[in-house]
């Protein structure tokens, strides 16, 4: 027999009773006191003492005998707690059963522990049908029944108390038996944040090991328990209006729902006590989130199996935790004894990777009827104490530190965790083949890189020969076998392709599905059979693109949904003019995108073909911001509030400006909207963007809040509560983002350039009256010189001199054009703007840095690639230097007199606005192979547009003839000067900005590496 719990749990008064007892005595003590509160009804403890006094006399009255399983079917609440407590009582051993699974599947549970009572609800009383013996909560009575004094039965702190099934595995899950001791020594750990007459959020379904903990501390311990609907849990809203209710001392939640939770809203969990979270494991990225934007109390990280009474580890959560490899385990538990071993058997040493086992006071009787698994999951060790210890082989791969922390490094078998549930990945694959659908499956745990999805059961199958099924079909029979929650995701394959040893290659298998999942490109070598008509060819050259069988396009499918991407319609125009001899303007595909539409100009021969004409949309949008106007009183001082708000952080500009921003020691954040799914991966994507552009300024800086958005919905993607939190927050706003994109029409730029500065200005004048200042390009004057014969652009000028220029650039200069007619348009009513137009940012100086996507690091990259360039005589670039950029922006926004102009952020008089013949004449001194030129019809023709092709982007610009039998590049030639006299007035007296300008000889040595790389 096991030494007596009173010396496990360091506690002279519970004399090894049991936890029956233990809660009989507490809720005598307790009386009055709330014991659960389940919606707009309250039971005190003496009212739940006395119902379940009532079932455990019925109980008794029936022969349960003490450790007999006893199966409770009920929906969370308080006949599910009595139930349980009134087991307890009697000195049996309740068997959690979920009340999603089959009849069938339930039986078969029962059955596997030679059950043969079940406690049930009213909603749950035409149940299981084959079992004849079943005890109705609301049949209940005190009647003919042994005297409740009789009541509970003496239970000892070394007997079973439940039986929990591991969740998610199929065939036969095991029966976890847990002992009293262990859920005591849990409850009187003097860590334990449930603490009597506090509030316990039940929150966790209650067949899982982890409502156990939540019921039973409360019970010991005297809390409450507030009773959590999973329907409360998945809306965020709701949630978050219920923890403001009840503001729980304790809440535990697995890693997927918490992460998906806060992203919603991140100060969900302000209101509680203590956080824990496990399960599985867990994001960094959201652990992050939630403790820079109003954490708990205390934010715990736990861990343990089912097999050692459920935790058995814990760490208290801080910000530094979510910088290091993956986030600390903790140190052992109260009376908890942990052991690391190697492949030999022996402890491993610190640092060192091996096997968790786990013993002590909460190491659970073994698998219930299973001798098979009870040898080799539970074992006993010679410790060195003269006295052996029995422990369970987790299966876990840790790794102590030297200060004693753990952490998890991976499985040792093919068991893993998905949003909370226990998967044997053999068991998913051996009951997949049972169906007799199939010849063989593989199943694995994928991580999609959309963090709010959680981990994902995807199976790949080959089914057998000459059998017609589906994946709809095979699920229906998997089904059968198992719960609805170990469905895997079913992919088809002819074979399992194998490593070079022979083995199921999952990591293939892997990235098949995630390029599958993204739509980056379809995982199917493509199959071009020789084309017959030219639909087929069509087909042929759309599925060479995409990546796909030809076979599998039909006519009404449309290139984008099938995954095509505006760089791949450059590469599809091409492939299309060199087979038909029909030349396709880019804007078409956006028009009409199904292949049956393409087939139908090629039988038109092309006489169908107008180049789609977006002025009048463009021209109207210009019109909008007129409605937007200022608040009353003074507007923001920026430097003093220390607050601000940037879009575009992620770019190359935008974090040379938030590097830049995070430095100045006026600025106490610096708040980036950024597309991402949640706030963690904006985070991350902010930390690549830093290490891609070099800055030196880590971009964990406390300074840095980073939250997840987009620019294309009206309150940023934030809802409207976020909305109105950032705009109390901010003090000014940078406005730097946009959908940079040379190929597509205005209409799909329009949502993030226009709608999002739309959105920039409402926030600029909700609750506080903030300054915009709002990044724009010199593109917005157009062709000025070529169509208008426009000399000089100035940067106070009227804008509406463009239109026609305009009219046969891209959609991204005429998005850019209505988003500063916005701007104007609100700053005449009073709100407070800069407008910061950029030349042609060549490259950081300092490190040569250069954005792989920008306009003349393409150019230079893809006339590099050709070992040619064209001659364009009249071709001119206003190249400057990204510290010139960010130097000025940030100088003329801190003096509130420069509020209301345009600056043209171009070097003074344009000195070193270059030819094209002087740019690559200057580029042939300083590499080791000289460029050849061109005539520019020949340079044309010598396109690829391959998808690696740095032109590719650029076909529009390049190639696609607009006016007068001339491309845009063309009409581009001798372009107007672009007006800097605002520019010279600022920087008046900050003369040495103008140094931070090298010259362009200077400039190209430093971007030399990246375009030749």
């Amino acid at each position: 027999m096991p030494p007596s719990l009173a010396i496990l749990a360091g506690d002279g008064d519970v004399q090894g009773l049991g936890i029956g007892p233990l809660a009989f005595r507490k809720a005598l003590a307790m009386g009055n006191a709330d014991a659960i509160i389940d919606g707009d009804y309250t039971m005190s403890y003496a009212e739940l003492n006395d119902k379940a006094l009532q079932l455990a006399s019925e109980l008794y009255r029936r022969g349960i005998e003490v450790e007999e399983p006893v199966g409770i079917l009920s929906r969370p609440g308080i006949n599910h707690i009595t139930a349980q407590l009134a087991v307890a009582y009697v000195g049996g051993s309740s068997v959690l059963l979920n009340a999603a699974h089959s009849d069938t599947y339930l039986g078969e549970r029962l059955a596997q522990i030679n059950a043969s009572w079940v406690i049930v609800d009213v909603e749950h009383r035409e149940r299981l049908p084959d079992y004849q013996k079943i005890v109705h909560l609301h049949q209940s009575s005190t009647a003919n029944v042994p005297d409740q004094l009789q009541m509970p039965i003496s239970s000892g702190a070394h007997q079973r108390s439940h039986v929990i099934y591991t969740s998610g595995t199929t065939g036969k899950p095991k029966a976890v038996q847990i002992l009293s001791r262990g859920l005591i020594n849990l409850a009187t750990d003097p860590d334990c944040p449930i603490f009597p007459f506090s509030r316990v959020a039940q929150a966790s379904n209650v067949s899982f090991d982890a409502s156990v903990l939540e019921i039973w501390a409360a019970l010991l311990q005297g809390a409450t328990l507030v009773i959590t609907r999973k329907e409360l849990l998945l809306d965020a809203e709701m949630f978050d209006a219920h923890l403001k209710k009840y503001t729980p001392a304790y809440l535990y939640l697995n890693a997927a729902l918490m992460a998906t939770v806060s992203a919603q809203i991140p100060t969900i969990f302000s209101h509680v006590g203590t956080l824990m979270v496990g399960g599985e494991v867990v994001s960094k990225e959201a652990v992050r989130h939630i403790l820079q934007n109003g954490p708990p109390k205390q934010f715990l990280h736990v861990y343990g199996p089912t097999e050692s009474s459920i935790w058995v580890t814990r760490h208290t959560l801080c910000v530094a935790d979510t910088f290091l490899d993956s986030l600390p385990l903790g140190k052992p538990l109260h009376n908890v004894e942990l052991l690391i071993m190697d492949d030999n058997g022996h402890p491993a040493g610190r640092n060192t990777v091996g096997e968790l086992l786990v013993g002590g006071a909460g190491l659970s009787a073994g698998y219930f009827n299973d001798e098979v698994n009870n040898t080799k999951a539970f074992i006993t060790l010679e410790t060195g104490f003269n006295e052996p210890k029995g422990f369970y082989r987790t299966g876990d791969l840790v790794q102590a530190k030297d200060d004693g922390s753990i952490f998890f490094v991976g499985r040792k078998d093919h068991q893993v965790k998905i949003a909370g549930h226990r998967v044997e990945l053999e068991v998913i694959e051996q009951t997949l083949v049972q169906t007799g659908f199939l010849l063989e499956a593989v199943a694995m745990k994928v991580q999609p890189p959309k963090l709010d999805l959680g981990a994902l059961l995807v199976a790949y199958a080959v089914p057998k020969p000459g059998v017609v099924t589906d994946k709809g079909t095979v699920t229906q029979a998997f089904k059968k076998f198992g719960p609805e929650l170990m469905v895997p995701r079913l992919e088809f394959v002819d074979t399992l392709p194998l490593t070079t040893n022979g083995k199921v290659d999952r990591t293939l298998l892997t990235k098949l599905y995630l390029e599958r999942f993204t739509g980056a490109e379809a995982v199917e070598s493509a199959v071009i059979q020789q084309p017959q008509t030219p639909e087929e060819q069509l087909a042929g050259i759309w599925a060479s693109i995409l990546g796909m069988p030809a076979k599998k396009i039909s006519p009404q499918d449309d290139f984008f949904a099938l995954g095509g991407t505006s760089l791949q319609v450059a590469t599809m125009i091409s492939d299309i003019r060199k087979a038909f001899g029909i030349k396709i303007p880019t804007t078409f595909p956006y028009q009409h995108p199904k292949l049956a539409d393409f087939n139908q100009l090629l039988q038109e021969g092309g006489s169908a073909i107008a180049r789609v004409n977006e002025r009048d949309l463009w021209v109207h949008d210009a019109e909008l911001g007129k409605d937007i106007f200022p608040l009353a009183g003074p507007v923001t001082d920026w430097q003093s509030d220390g607050s601000v708000f940037i879009t575009g952080a992620a770019g190359f500009v935008g974090s040379a400006l938030l590097a830049a921003l995070i430095k100045m020691p006026h600025v106490r954040e610096v708040i980036c909207l950024v597309r991402a799914a949640n706030d963690a991966a904006a985070l991350d994507r902010l930390e690549a963007t830093f290490t891609k552009y070099g800055h030196t300024s880590a971009i964990s800086h406390p300074k840095v809040k980073a939250i997840a958005g987009n620019l294309t919905d009206a309150n940023l993607g934030l809802g409207e509560t976020g909305f109105a939190s950032l705009a109390a927050r901010a003090g000014v706003i940078f406005h730097v983002g946009a959908h940079m994109n040379f190929t597509v029409p205005y209409h799909t730029v329009r949502p993030t350039n226009v709608g999002g500065t739309l959105a920039i200005l409402r926030l600029a004048t909700t609750t506080k009256q903030k300054q915009v200042h709002h990044i724009s390009s010199i593109a917005v004057y157009g062709c000025a010189r070529g169509f208008l014969g426009t000399a000089e652009s100035y940067e106070d000028g009227d804008l509406e001199r463009s239109v026609s220029a305009l009219e046969y650039d891209i959609g991204y200069s005429q998005s850019k054009w209505v988003a500063e007619n916005i701007v104007w348009n609100a700053s005449r009513n009073g709100v407070p703007v800069a407008v910061y137009r950029l030349g042609a940012v060549l490259c950081n100086s300092q490190n040569g840095a250069t954005n792989p996507n920008d306009y003349v690091t393409r150019i230079m990259k893809g006339c590099i690639r050709m070992g040619s360039y064209p001659i364009l005589e009249r071709h001119r670039f206003d190249f400057v230097s990204l510290e010139f950029i960010i130097s000025s922006i940030l100088h003329i926004a801190a003096t509130p007199g420069n509020l209301g102009h345009g600056y043209n952020l171009v070097t003074p008089d344009q000195d070193p606005s270059v030819s094209i013949i002087e740019l690559f004449a200057t580029l042939n001194r300083i590499i080791p192979f000289p460029l050849k030129p061109m005539d520019y019809d020949e340079w044309t023709s010598r396109f690829t547009f391959a998808r690696d092709d740095p032109l590719t982007p650029f076909m529009p610009l390049l190639q696609e003839q607009v006016y007068d039998n001339l491309t845009r590049w063309q009409i581009e030639s001798d372009p107007t000067m672009y007006r800097n006299d605002n520019l010279k007035r600022a920087l008046k007296t900050r003369p040495e900005i103008w140094g931070t300008n090298p010259n362009l000889k200077e400039m190209m040595h430093g971007c030399l590496d990246s375009w030749i790389n």
